[in-house]
């Protein structure tokens, strides 16, 4: 994921963005989008990310499983994000501000804006992570 989210970067692009637009044998007309729970996974620092969606869309949802237990550099994109806690607790790290947030809360910050996000006590962690697609 740190070599697509770099790769992403460099053509202006988001991570999520180009793992959508993978998904060649979907036309990126299709107003429907159906992602089955066996959908292959890549993986992510501390775990594993799947797309939770087909297609060139103007959001675009993954869904993480484990979480680096330390901080790694900070992503940093034009979209928007919001990232829902499913189960454990990560500390997220937005410009340099720590808030913790656990299983049932969310955070969502503005594009442009350096976050990187950490799993707590090691806990088993679950995100669902929505970005804008800029």
């Amino acid at each position: 994921m740190r070599s697509l989210t770099a790769i992403a970067s460099a053509l202006g692009t988001s991570a999520q963005a180009l793992m959508a637009a993978a998904e060649a044998n979907v036309p990126l007309v299709e107003p429907v989008s159906v992602v089955r729970h066996d959908t292959v996974a890549v993986d992510s620092p501390g775990g594993s990310v799947r797309s939770l969606v087909r297609g060139a869309r103007a959001m675009l949802p993954s869904e993480y499983t484990g979480a680096p237990a330390s901080f790694h550099d900070y992503f940093q994109h034009d979209g928007e994000e919001f990232v829902y806690v499913v189960s454990g607790r990560i500390e997220v790290d937005v410009d340099g501000v720590l808030h913790t947030v656990a299983a049932g809360e969310s955070v969502y910050y503005a594009g442009g804006v350096r976050h990187r996000w950490r799993g707590l006590d090691g806990e088993q962690v679950r995100l669902v992570v929505v970005q804008q697609n800029a």
